[in-house]
């Protein structure tokens, strides 16, 4: 009868540790991406259309992805905590300035992911990962998600607001923040989530050791995103982006309580 009572307490939670191993396996695998194959820094003698050209490639790039749907979580529990692997193509700013950089034709951000329902039907997100942890683009970000409409009987999906910040810093040798708002829609299938947004994002940025020192840039484009949120023993979301006519992807594996 113990036997019978530890296999049963094992298999309810076999769910969990499934998802605890690919949470593991998606930041090993990210880690790998990041500190081995794709570590990256900028040139110097960059001149002032390759700095333009940086901070719009790193400044969409890097931005705060969302990874939920339009619907708001409850204030208690109303958490989503995972890890993110976020991918973004980086070949146009190869053979730039002094050609002294060493830059990947993809960059791999990992980051730490986590979304908390608070009050009114707002949200708050969060996605960072610390400067030193890889030889790459660190990020802090935060979002506030508000939900204006909310599905229902008469009512097919849900529709929110947002507003993101971002903070950049990585490369040996840029800096930069993001601003961003825009409107999120998603229809509720159960276990399944489709979401769709559009948003205006801007972008500065600054890079050191360039050909007239420290120069700064600035950008601004439309942010067309889409993705899917499924609701297993393990939360699961993809989320595909365009930006300046260039897709741009993000892998979510956690958990939501």
């Amino acid at each position: 009868m113990v036997c019978k009572k530890h296999v049963g307490k094992f298999s309810q939670n076999a769910p969990y540790f499934r998802m605890l191993n690919a949470m593991k396996h998606l930041a090993a695998l990210s880690l790998f991406f990041a500190t081995t194959l794709l570590a990256a820094s900028l040139p110097t003698g960059m001149t002032q259309a390759e700095v333009d050209k940086t901070v719009e490639v790193l400044g969409t790039g890097g931005a705060t992805r969302l990874l939920r749907s339009a619907e708001p979580y409850p204030f208690y529990p109303g958490i989503k905590v995972g890890f993110e692997a976020l991918f973004f193509s980086s070949s146009s700013l190869i053979g730039m300035g002094n050609g002294d950089g060493s830059m990947p034709p993809v960059l791999f951000v990992p980051r730490l992911y986590l979304a908390k329902g608070l009050v009114a039907d707002v949200d708050l997100i969060l996605s960072f990962l610390p400067g030193g942890v890889v030889p790459s683009l660190s990020t802090v970000g935060a979002a506030l998600k508000w939900t204006f409409l909310s599905e229902r009987e008469n009512i097919p999906g849900s529709i929110a607001a947002y507003f993101a910040y971002t903070s950049l810093r990585g490369l040996d040798r840029y800096l930069g923040t993001d601003l961003e708002f825009g409107l999120l829609a998603s229809r509720d299938l159960v276990r399944v989530r489709p979401f769709l947004g559009l948003g205006v994002l801007f972008a500065s940025g600054t890079v050191q050791n360039t050909v007239s020192g420290q120069l700064e840039g600035r950008h601004s484009t439309f942010h067309l995103f889409g993705g899917i949120e499924w609701e297993l023993p393990a939360n699961i979301t993809l989320q595909l982006d365009l930006m300046n006519l260039n897709f741009q992807g993000s892998v979510f594996v956690g958990k939501k309580f």
